[in-house]
């Protein structure tokens, strides 16, 4: 019952069914048989519990079964992908059995922000400073009132344990269990995880929840309270994938959560057209071209573009390569300008620096060509030109590369 979407239970009146009401078992029957037909009540049940999927063609299929998600799952990919944006999806699926592939309304993000008052949804970003006592439980320092009665008093300082925000939400769903709850842990590989979750890593698995045969509790280090992870909770973070300042993944935490990758998508960019320039072809280009010379996880992110539009002037696309893109491929690249250079085609955006002989006087000529071979910089007056940005947009989509062009690929590579 607590891993249905609230939609099914709100079709089949199952808050009448556990008042035990026959008339309840009697209306439930008759919406089962209009839903799944003649089959055995055994089967029924299998049917609700694989998502309501029949393998007959025949017979009507229930749409309402909620998507069969794991308890604890991570997006994860480049930046600008999307990761938080489809936690949204993520969480409705399973608060209420909605479609993970469909697109994302106003109304799904309406519904979002209500179940984050309602306390049913809660969000939270790991940092470098983020520990137990915030995530957890911790001694909380408060001034307060020596004589509460009297506001005149002097104020003192109290030391309380207080609750953190997954032992609330892990409280309001032990509570609650006909109700499924989620937290959504953005940059989850930016935290300490030994440091957040502590004792709790272990809990978090499918098979030490409550309820299981190999449910475990503890006993909280502040509170002395015992503690217990309800299965009615379900984890959702995120974490950027291209982040190279993060070392690998905290194992205990990988083996506890299913991954779920997020590529860039050009294919939401494909109704973008700015001055004849195909912008989803823009972004296929250049990922392909940054798989060759780095590896998937630095690929541009679609998200990056999707707020410009068929009618957007062609600086404001510019205005995304020297703002976003080219400082991301700086990062990207440790600075290597001539890869940076292959991936935008030659274009003209960056610039060869030229040192001034006379600046080192005693280096002979062919230090000062490697100098000069490391010396690069952003071209800012292709972006004020109007023709100029048009024709280094193209040239980054660009004609077959000519066996020249690859030999000087080739070199970099090597």
């Amino acid at each position: 019952y607590i891993h249905l979407s609230d939609s099914v239970k709100k079709k089949y009146d199952l808050e009448k069914i556990k008042s035990k009401d026959w008339q309840a078992y009697k209306e439930l029957l008759e919406k089962l048989k209009e839903d799944f037909g003649d089959k055995p009540m055994y089967e029924i049940q299998e049917l609700i519990k694989n998502n309501g999927q029949s393998n007959d063609a025949d017979s009507k299929k229930s749409n309402d079964i909620e998507f069969n998600c794991p308890l604890n799952q991570i997006l994860y990919g480049p930046a600008g992908t999307g990761k938080t944006y489809h936690t949204i999806n993520h969480a409705l699926a399973i608060l209420e059995g909605c479609d993970i592939e469909k697109k994302q309304t106003q109304d799904d993000r309406n519904n979002f922000k209500k179940y984050m008052k309602e306390g049913r949804i809660k969000f939270v970003t790991f940092h470098q400073s983020y520990g137990y006592e915030e995530f957890v439980e911790g001694i909380r320092v408060e001034t307060i009132q020596e004589d509460p009665e009297n506001n005149s008093s002097k104020k003192i300082l109290n030391y309380d344990v207080k609750a953190g925000i997954f032992k609330n939400i892990c409280d309001d769903a032990r509570n609650n269990k006909d109700s499924n709850y989620v937290l959504i842990i953005d940059e989850i590989n930016r935290g300490n995880i030994s440091k957040i979750f502590g004792e709790l890593i272990t809990l978090i698995e499918d098979s030490k929840r409550e309820g299981n045969n190999e449910a475990l509790p503890v006993t909280l280090p502040y509170s002395g309270e015992s503690f217990s992870v309800p299965g009615n909770l379900y984890i959702i973070g995120t974490m950027n994938s291209s982040d190279r300042s993060l070392t690998s993944l905290d194992l205990a935490l990988r083996r506890r959560f299913e991954f779920i990758e997020m590529l860039p998508d050009p294919k939401v960019l494909k109704d973008i057209t700015i001055g004849n320039i195909s912008v989803k072809e823009l972004l296929e280009i250049i990922n392909k071209r940054i798989k060759a010379l780095l590896d998937q996880d630095h690929c541009i992110g679609h998200a990056n573009f999707t707020h410009l539009t068929s009618s957007s002037k062609v600086q404001d696309l510019m205005n995304v390569f020297e703002k976003k893109i080219i400082p991301l491929l700086q990062e990207y690249f440790f600075n290597d300008w001539e890869k940076i250079n292959l991936v935008l085609g030659n274009n003209g955006m960056i610039v060869n620096d030229k040192i001034d002989a006379d600046l080192f006087p005693s280096m002979d000529s062919n230090q000062i060509d490697r100098l000069n071979s490391r010396s690069w910089k952003i071209n800012t007056d292709i972006f004020k030109d109007f023709q100029k940005s048009k024709d280094a947009l193209s040239k980054i989509i660009g004609e077959p590369k000519t066996s020249k062009e690859k030999t000087e690929i080739q070199d970099v590579d090597a």
